[in-house]
């Protein structure tokens, strides 16, 4: 007991959460949320394997959306690979697609090879455009990943200012948590968002058109959600365009106290007041309700110790919940 006491001080903290994978399975669940692409990974097919991971968490449509690897072995690690993708992009032209994000894996970017100047050469010779992502899995974990690859695909692909659109707004990092049902969330943004008479001008990440990115400049404001990921996108979007961020530092809407702080700022920035109350009253009906039908055990659950195992996007809000709502105490 001793012995494994002494190795927890001397390892703690260099231990790492071990739910996070890598930066290039966050940046593949970006790139992924681009309808009708092509995803190409610059890696050995070990590493290939995170992209189908990414590709179910984003629900892609197999039909349209499509992944490659360039399957590096063991002589491309040590030498470099840069011939192998150069010849796999130029025969990704046979795939008939708009858009190829080119993401890398650890080996080729510690051998060296200049996948941005492999893009750049490659690009006249195909009919599509060509997003390099720089996205190791030594930069850091999937948030990370996430980030990175916002970063590079709103330098890249979304062009000058523009007019903006009366009450619009973009949704920034929706799948970036480790909630399953995020899909469900995402639609109930979007239709509180509706009801309000707000526009949403693009989602970054999900289901989103190439030609959405042309919408990104005429934003008003957009919404992070995610505490994981997505701010550095929104830091961004101030200072290049000047797209305001609502509802900044408020827990994301889970439990009565947070979604109706929420709604309410939505709300008061759409001029919408009334309808946020009417949904707010509308939403704490049916949960009670709910939970009336269900007939919750509450003293069977008097003193009884829970434990929350959640990502910051889940768990930030559900604390709030369980203290304010719920009225429970924090061991």
């Amino acid at each position: 007991m001793a012995e494994s006491r002494q190795a927890l001080q001397t390892t703690g903290e260099k231990c790492h959460d071990p739910y996070l994978r890598c930066a290039l399975y966050g940046a593949a669940q970006v790139a992924l949320g681009v309808r009708g692409c092509c995803v190409l990974s610059h890696s050995p097919q070990g590493c290939y394997q995170l992209v189908g991971a990414a590709f179910g968490w984003q629900d892609a449509d197999y039909t349209e959306t499509l992944t490659l690897c360039t399957k590096l072995c063991e002589d491309e690690i040590v030498h470099g690979g840069e011939d192998v993708l150069a010849r796999t992009i130029l025969e990704a032209q046979e795939l008939n697609v708009p858009i190829l994000f080119v993401l890398t894996a650890c080996g080729p970017e510690i051998v060296g090879d200049d996948v941005v100047a492999v893009c750049q050469d490659t690009s006249s010779r195909v009919n599509f455009r060509i997003v390099p992502i720089l996205c190791a899995g030594f930069r850091g974990d999937q948030n990370q990943g996430t980030d990175i690859a916002l970063e590079a695909i709103l330098r890249q692909l979304v062009p000058e200012d523009g007019k903006k659109i009366p009450r619009s707004v973009l949704l920034i990092a929706p799948h970036a948590n480790a909630n399953p049902t995020w899909m469900g969330d995402l639609a109930w943004v979007k239709r509180v968002l509706a009801e309000m008479g707000c526009t949403v001008a693009a989602t970054l990440t999900h289901d989103t058109a190439l030609s959405d990115f042309q919408q990104v400049p005429l934003a008003e404001g957009c919404l992070v959600l995610s505490h994981d990921a997505g701010q550095k996108a929104a830091d961004y979007l101030l200072q290049r365009y000047g797209i305001e961020q609502w509802c900044q530092g408020l827990p994301l809407p889970v439990g009565f106290t947070n979604t109706r702080r929420w709604l309410t700022e939505l709300g008061q920035r759409l001029g919408a007041e009334t309808v946020a109350e009417r949904l707010i009253s509308e939403g704490e009906k049916r949960v009670v309700e709910v939970c009336r039908r269900k007939g919750l055990e509450i003293s069977a659950m008097h003193r009884t110790s829970a434990a929350i195992v959640a990502d910051a996007t889940v768990g930030i809000p559900l604390v709030r919940f369980i203290t304010e709502d719920l009225e429970m105490i924090l061991a």
